[in-house]
């Protein structure tokens, strides 16, 4: 009965120990979104993919989901409202978008439970149309108008 009872305990043990490790594995494997919670608010990033070449378009989506019992104002006075930028991993290139600001004067409500998606496509090239060299980025997104915290993906340009 003693070893019964031991070897139940070790499948047990076992078999927690497995399942954690899987769910830890998934979630690092995961390079093309990025999530955060900030005052009962979740921001997600969103890419297609990770690595791109040169003449890729870069598609992504920035959601904005409220978890309050209350409505979420977002305003935006001269600020756009999605900003983001490129910065090569070495820190020596950066592209932002947009340069410059806008009148925009918008204003999101977003009710309790809801999600607002702000989306963005670019193309690999600096402002003088310039193709970015290959290598490695840092893509940054936020909101503009300090609507909310930076998010960060990685990716490759081949």
């Amino acid at each position: 009965m003693k070893v019964l009872f031991g070897f139940l305990i070790t499948f047990i043990f076992f078999y927690i120990f497995s399942s954690c490790s899987s769910i830890n594995d998934n979630d690092v494997t995961e390079p093309n979104i990025t999530t955060t919670s900030h005052n009962g608010i979740n921001y997600t990033l969103t890419i297609q993919a990770n690595q791109f070449s040169q003449q890729d378009t870069l598609t992504f989506d920035f959601r904005v989901q409220n978890l309050k019992p209350y409505i979420k104002k977002l305003y935006f006075t001269n600020q756009p409202e999605l900003c983001f930028q490129l910065k090569s991993k070495s820190g020596d290139k950066c592209v932002k978008y947009p340069n410059i600001n806008l009148p925009a004067g918008i204003t999101h409500y977003i009710k309790p439970g809801a999600t607002k998606s702000f989306n963005a496509i670019s193309l690999f090239k600096d402002h003088n149309g310039v193709l970015l060299e290959k290598g490695d980025y840092v893509l940054t997104a936020f909101l503009g108008n300090s609507n909310s915290p930076k998010l960060k993906l990685f990716i490759s340009l081949y």
